[in-house]
């Protein structure tokens, strides 16, 4: 058995869509959530294999993050939800930004 095998489904609506799969196919332990920089959905494969699936998200928040989420709501208003609750959490701002503040710090320290 492994810790988890993570696959990036590419779309919150392929997260809803694998979220509906796996729920008609009766899996148990079925654990929708966001890490701010990502929409995922957890479960346990048949050999008790934890699986994630997800997509990211356009903002970056501090991690650990995790706060749970209802797909079954419509990907707009999810979306809306999601965003609202990450600009109230530490470090929030647009992936971009984030990328680009990060490449900077790394550029300065390899000159150091």
């Amino acid at each position: 058995m492994v810790q988890q095998i993570s696959f990036n489904v590419g779309t919150l609506a392929d997260v809803q869509r694998a979220f509906r799969k796996v729920r008609a196919a009766g899996c148990q332990s079925i654990r929708p959530v966001s890490h701010g920089n990502a929409w995922s959905v957890y479960f346990h494969d048949p050999e008790g294999n934890r699986i994630e699936m997800f997509c990211d998200t356009p903002w970056y928040v501090s991690q650990p993050c995790g706060f749970e989420i209802d797909l079954d709501k419509p990907e707009d208003e999810l979306y809306r939800e999601t965003e609202a609750h990450c600009r109230e959490l530490p470090g929030f701002k647009p992936m971009e930004e984030w990328r680009a503040e990060i490449s900077r710090k790394i550029a300065a320290q390899l000159e150091a």
